[in-house]
Parts: structure tokens; sequence; C-alpha cells
């Protein structure tokens, strides 16, 4: 394993990117998940017709271009399954003569099976313990390498992740595979390993410790996990479905503690009688006796731990839905108890409803500031305008609820709010994603610059340029720029994204020994021309492209009854969101100025194309910052 040139340096890049610190848009699927979308695709049981010609060729794509990214050390273990896998490419389509006279497209169904065997033989491949070890060892290089972009490492993360989750570890942002492995890399593996042994050991043992742990199984064991519902008046105190039972609050919560009172029930929920009587007294750990709330027992043997609340979770939405309940009745509440081999591991219930998590945004809530900033041209409001608002804004509620349901119901919200789009602004006459394309791709690749450069420079402006023990004072210089930088106003900080650009080559100096220079030497390149932005700007159209791709290629199977699968979903859920938003703003903004869509649409465009060629020619990077930020 090569050894880092400034192990400090290096040591805090890969904590910072095992803890997921920035939003990082990269353009490949991993190999992971593009094998397994490829295999729903081989076991697709519609008959195939020419028309989803391109979504095949889309995901063909998908797989090259994942393998492509891989590191090295992962394309070794995986070469000889994924060029078998990719042999059978050129042959899976056949031509003929249709009726017209026009070559039609068809599918070989001896080429799909051959691929269909290989393919799960790569998808087994790239779960074995072979596997993950290079993967990680792949991201350990990335960030020693210091001419790797921030795109590419981020693309090894998201690797690793994809492969750990294949083998049903734990990813979640909180107490997953983030959290455990930086807590190891920093020299604490209490959390992760359950012991302090080897946390002052050097660093290289500290990231064999990682890969030892990426390659043990999951942790197993026998679960019940118990969930509440309200309001769910039962008919009954106890209904048991197979490994579900459900018990009447009332019956349950004045039984807790009281083993002798076990004859109560026909399946004896042994591990909450024995509970300790007291827990009653204490507000967030009680078992309510609320008449209008129900408790639903799960039991799940041998399962998979970190899964056993969502297996549990989704259980008990499948067996209520099929029970046709009334609407606004029987749900399932947040918060869960989880007992393992008969032992509690959940200490409280939590709150009933997800909190908001405002800490977040640590640079303030920036929408009254941005109100502010508005061009004064908006008009009162009739009837048919205020109509017109709603439509646009229920779409825009829907998309933004729907990223509590889960990546495809967010990928579904905004291809909706897109073809609504497409269809107010020039009647539909185009494809939905053609229309996208025309009209939103540069404003994209403008914005996904424009936060990227945010968010590495205004890290930059608060993070200690050297955290090392004998580091010097940071320059003077610093406190100078922070100043001018960012401004407070009504106690909400705001950072100027177009100001840092200037300061760009001296943060790159200042961070020299710091992780993030990687992002600071890679702005600094790009914006030393106008060419070389556009340059950049071109990369990330090229990227669009690729998402806009994927993306039709999901809705069409999702509307015709085709394979979707989660990690597809995910790999362009946060480009979606944002696609939709973008595109149902801007039909906002033309109600609230009284301009025809149409005419507005067609203004935009236009102004974006001017915007770059002003970049390009006049280096005039104001070019690049929307002056009205809707």
């Amino acid at each position: 394993m090569k050894s880092p040139v400034d192990e400090e340096q290096w040591l805090a890049e890969i904590v910072a990117v095992l803890q997921g610190r920035f939003t990082v848009y990269v353009e490949a699927m991993t190999l992971t998940a593009a094998v397994v979308e490829l295999l729903a695709w081989i076991d697709d049981r519609r008959q195939f017709i020419p028309v989803q010609h391109n979504d095949w060729q889309s995901i063909l794509a998908d797989v090259r271009s994942g393998y492509s990214a891989s590191g090295p050390k992962l394309q070794r273990v995986v070469d000889l399954a994924y060029r078998s896998v990719e042999s059978h490419f050129a042959q899976l389509f056949t031509s003929s003569a249709g009726a017209g006279g026009n070559n039609e497209v068809g599918i070989d169904e001896q080429v799909r099976d051959s691929l269909r065997h290989d393919a799960a033989v790569l998808r087994e491949r790239l779960r074995s313990d072979a596997a993950i070890d290079s993967a990680w060892l792949d991201l350990h290089q990335a960030c020693v390498n210091r001419t790797k972009k921030v795109e590419d490492i981020e693309f090894k993360r998201k690797t690793l992740w994809a492969i750990a989750e294949a083998r049903h570890q734990n990813t979640d942002n909180g107490f997953g595979l983030g959290r455990q492995l930086s807590e190891l890399m920093r020299g604490y593996p209490l959390l992760t390993l359950g012991t302090h042994d080897g946390g002052n050991g050097p660093v290289w043992r500290r990231s064999q410790q990682c890969q030892e742990f990426l390659m043990r199984p999951p942790a197993k064991a026998d679960c019940i996990v118990w969930l509440r519902l309200e309001p769910a008046l039962m008919h009954e105190f106890e209904v048991t479905h197979g490994q579900v039972t459900f018990y009447s609050a009332q019956l349950l919560a004045s039984c807790v503690g009281h083993p002798e009172l076990a004859c109560n029930f026909t399946v004896i929920p042994h591990e909450v009688l024995n509970l300790p009587a007291d827990i009653q007294e204490h507000e967030r750990r009680a078992w309510s006796e609320d008449p209008g709330l129900s408790y639903a027992r799960v039991l799940l043997p041998d399962a998979v731990v970190h899964l056993a609340r969502k297996q549990a979770s989704t259980l008990v939405a499948a067996l209520v839905q099929i029970s046709d309940p009334h609407p606004g009745t029987w749900i399932q509440l947040d918060g869960s108890m989880l007992f393992i081999d008969g032992t509690l591991r959940t200490w409280e219930w939590g709150p009933k409803a997800r909190r908001r998590d405002y800490s977040r945004h640590r640079s303030g809530d920036a929408v009254a500031r941005r109100i502010q900033l508005m061009v004064q041209t908006s008009q009162s409001l009739s009837i048919e305008t205020t109509e017109q608002l709603a439509a646009a804004l229920a779409l825009s509620n829907a998309l933004t609820r729907s990223r509590d349901d889960g990546s495809e119901a967010t990928v579904m919200a905004a291809v909706r709010a897109i073809e609504h789009v497409n269809a107010w602004a020039v009647g539909g006459r185009s494809d939905w994603a053609q229309f996208a394309c025309k009209y939103f791709k540069q404003a994209t690749s403008r914005a996904q610059l424009v936060a990227f450069l945010g968010e590495f420079t205004s890290a930059a402006s608060t993070d200690l340029p050297d955290s090392s023990p004998d580091a010097l004072p940071p320059p003077e210089d610093l406190d100078d720029i922070k100043e001018e930088l960012w401004t407070t106003s009504a106690d909400v900080d705001y950072f100027d994204v177009n100001g840092a650009i200037d300061h760009l080559p001296r943060l790159r100096e200042i961070y020299q020994r710091h992780w993030l220079r990687r992002a600071l030497a890679d702005m600094e390149a790009v914006f030393r021309s106008g060419k070389a932005v556009v340059a950049r700007l071109n990369l990330y159209d090229q990227r669009f492209d690729t998402h806009l791709s994927r993306l039709k290629r999901i809705r069409n199977a999702a509307i015709h009854g085709g394979p979707v699968t989660p990690d597809a979903c995910e790999s362009i859920a946060t480009f979606a969101y944002h696609l939709g938003h973008y595109c149902l703003n801007q039909v906002i903004e033309a109600h609230l100025t009284a301009t025809d869509i149409t005419t507005y649409m067609n203004n935009f465009r236009a102004r974006e194309q001017e915007r770059r060629q002003k970049v390009e020619l006049d280096s005039d990077y104001d070019e690049l910052f929307v002056p009205t930020p809707i």
C-alpha cells in the first residue's frame, strides 16, 4: 500500500470523504449498480419491441462507464468476469427488414441467456471479499494521488458503498459505514470494533483495520421490532398474521413489566413483559395507553440487524395497505423499539414525527434574502394567475415531499414536473427529455459549477489551514479574506461565492497542507480563463446528457412496467430533484412577472447562451451568477 507524502493531510481528507461532507456529482453509475440493473433488464418479462432499444443501449453504456471509472485494483478483480459480459454486447441485438422496408431491431434470446449467466457471475464477483478490499484500496490510493479530481474520489467512495450495500452492510448516515470507517481512521476503534485496542497505531495499521472490518459479514440475530400506528382502533386487543402481531395500546401498556400477566395474550410478548416496570415512569421510554394507538410486533429470525427495522416497517405497511384502511388511519409513526436475541437495544421511542434538522443550514436560510434580490417586476395577482401558480406550486410541493418517500418517488415526481413544464412551455411538441436538454442543460451545468465552487471555497474560509500540533498560526490575510467573503445580516451568515474567485490562488497557497487544496487547485485552474471555465461547463453538459439518458430510461421502464432498481434511481435522484425544481421555478417566475411561458422560456434559454458566450470571450465571471435567484 502506497503511503501518503503528508499523512495528516491525507488522513483528514479520507475522513471527510468517508463522512460525505460535500455533495459531489459524478457522471457514471457504479459498476455494482449498473450490473444489478442490467440483470433486471435481462429478466424483464415484457416482449422486446424496437422502441426499447435506446433504453437498452443506455444501460449498456452505464455498465461500460461504471467499469471504466472503477479503480485499477477493482478492475483487476472483476476484469475476467466483466470482459465476458461486455463480449455479448455487440451480438445482443439483431436487425431485420420490417413490413415497411425499414430495418427493425430485435434481441437475440440465446445471447441474452448467455449474458444473464455472465452478468450474474460478475454480480457475485462484485460482492466478494476481494472486491470490497480492492475498492477500499482504490479509495485509499485516490486520496494519496494529488492529481486526482474530487469527482474521481467521490466515485471511488460510491463504488465502495455500493459493494458494501450489496453485501448487506450498513451504509446509513448515522452509525453506518462512513461513521465507522472514519472513527477507525481517526484512531477511535471503540464504536466499530468494540475495543480500544489499536487506536494509537500507525495510519497504515488503521487502514488495515478498515480492510478487515469491511470483509466482516453483517451482524445477524433473532430480532423483534416494535412499531406504533395511529390512529388505529382495533376490534380486539390482539390480532396476528404470520410473524406480525398487533396489540391494543390499552392492553399492552398495562402489562409492561408484569410477566405474570402473560395469560392475557395468545402471542406472548415476553420481551416486553420482562422489562423493568419503572420504564413506564420515563416519558420517552414508556409504552403509551392511548386508546387510539396500536403496537405492531414483528418477529424476524436470523435477520441482518441493521435492516430489521426497515424489513419490519415494510411488512407492516403491506399488511395494513391490503386491509384497505380509511384515509389518514393506521399511519406508522416514527420511532421503534428493537430487541436483539431478547435484549432491548433501543432505549427510547423517539418523536412520533420526523424532526427537521435546521443545523444543516450552516449559512442560514437564504429565502428572505433571495426574495429581496428578485427583480421588481412582479405583478398584482389575478384569480387566473393565482390558479396558474397553484398548479405549478402543487407539482413543486409534491416533488419536495417525494424526498421522504425514497429515490424512485423523487425521480417520478421530477419527471412529472418536467413533463408539465414541457406542455406549458411548448405544448409538448418535443419529447420532455429533449425539452429539458434544450432549455436547461446549460443552466444546470452553470448552477452545478457555482455550487461546487461555493461549497469548497466557503469551507476553505472556515477550516484551519493546518491543524497539526506543530502548525504555524494561519496567515493574517486569511482573516481579511474571511471578512471580505462573509457578511452577516439579521444573525444570518452569507458567503460571496462570486467574490471567492479572486481569492482562489491565495486560498490554494494557504491550504497547501490541507485536503481542500485538491478542489481549490482544480477551481484555480478552471478560473484562469473564460475558455477553461467553458471547457469545464462542457464536461458538465456531457454529465447532464448521461444523467438525463438514465432518467429517461427509468421513467420509460416505470410507466411501462419495466425494471426499476433502487440503486439506479438513487444515482440520479439529486439530479432529477434539482432539475424538476429548476424547471418549475421558471414557470413560477413567468407567472409572477406576467410573462407568457413560451416567451419566458425562449428568453431564459437565450440568456443562458449569452452568459456562456460572455464567459468564454470576455472572462466575465459575473455572468455565472444569477441576478434573480429563482
